[in-house]
């Protein structure tokens, strides 16, 4: 690691390290050595090791117009992500895709991590999620066997639902709860399928225990009924006439 202040009082007239302290994050090299900078806030050069200065290059990052993503790079012989080898990674093919995402003919990659060995039918779904031919991948993380079943149910009030065959998934979270068949996405983070009612907290899916699905309103984010009870976000108010209750201010 070499200390920047060090650095700065040795820069040559080497074009790619001239100006370095002025210039953003990123690979630069000197005296046939290649270095990475992660943060000019906090500047240290690390050498990257075994670098092949005469084939090295950095990849194009055509998802971003920030000059300063300059993260993924390549040699004749390895891929290298913020300065460190990407163990297996073909240079011949490798591609960037996005922040932290990359691919070659073999895998998709976030980082050093393989994600998918499927990188021919990979394809992204929305911000979070993206899928194979086989999977269905929450960030890096499979959250669905089942690809081919995977489908959007609706997007409602900052909650998105989708489902496969076996299971119901909120915001990219599995919930086995759900009948799959019969599962419906109402507002304000409740949904029902033909036997419970359910609500979305900020930590749980849960069931609404003693709500009739077949006769539950949304009210408003507060409140709902059916046709026994009167709730405040799933918490049955007791002594309130859903047959002649009504919400104020909604």
């Amino acid at each position: 690691m070499i200390n920047i202040s060090a650095l700065a009082s040795r820069i040559t007239n080497n074009t790619k390290f001239k100006n370095a302290l002025s210039r953003e994050p990123g690979y630069y090299v000197r005296k046939n050595k290649v270095y990475y900078c992660g943060s000019l806030a906090s500047p240290t050069f690390d050498l990257v090791a075994g670098a092949d200065v005469r084939s090295f290059q950095t990849l194009q990052n055509n998802f971003s117009k920030l000059p300063s993503i300059r993260q993924y790079a390549i040699d004749e012989k390895f891929v290298y992500y913020k300065g460190k080898t990407i163990p297996g990674a073909d240079p011949s093919s490798f591609v960037v895709l996005g922040y932290a995402w990359g691919k070659d003919c073999n895998h998709i990659y976030t980082a050093y991590k393989i994600v998918s060995n499927d990188p021919d039918h990979f394809v992204k779904i929305d911000r979070h999620l993206s899928k194979d031919s086989k999977c269905i991948y929450y960030a890096d993380r499979v959250i669905s066997y089942d690809a081919p079943h995977f489908q959007l149910l609706a997007k409602v009030d900052g909650l998105t639902y989708f489902k496969d065959r076996h299971s119901i998934f909120v915001n990219g979270i599995r919930v086995k709860e759900p009948d799959v068949r019969s599962f419906e996405p109402l507002r304000h983070g409740y949904s029902r399928d033909g036997d419970h009612v359910y609500l979305m907290g900020p930590a749980s899916f849960k069931i609404m225990e003693g709500a009739d699905p077949e006769s539950f309103q949304v009210i408003n984010q507060y409140y709902s009924l059916d046709q026994n009870h009167v709730y405040w976000r799933g918490a049955r108010l007791i002594d309130c006439e859903p047959s002649t209750y009504e919400a104020l201010n909604c």
